[in-house]
């Protein structure tokens, strides 16, 4: 199916490159943050936050 996708659009398949080594893939750099709630209320977020505080999450109200 992908290959007649390809060819019908005059695309290349490519390939998927090798895995990466296990010393690449053990730390990474990158750092990936949930947005846990969106409140008209300030006090309703204040409260979440305390929570998440008690469970040792970092928090930010923005």
């Amino acid at each position: 199916m992908v290959a007649g996708i390809a060819e019908t659009y005059n695309l290349k398949i490519k390939t998927k490159p090798a895995p990466a080594s296990s010393s690449a893939a053990k730390k990474s750099d990158k750092l990936y943050r949930v947005q846990v709630g969106a409140f008209a209320n300030l006090e309703n977020a204040e409260q979440l936050a305390e929570e998440l505080k008690k469970k040792g999450y970092p928090v930010i109200i923005i």
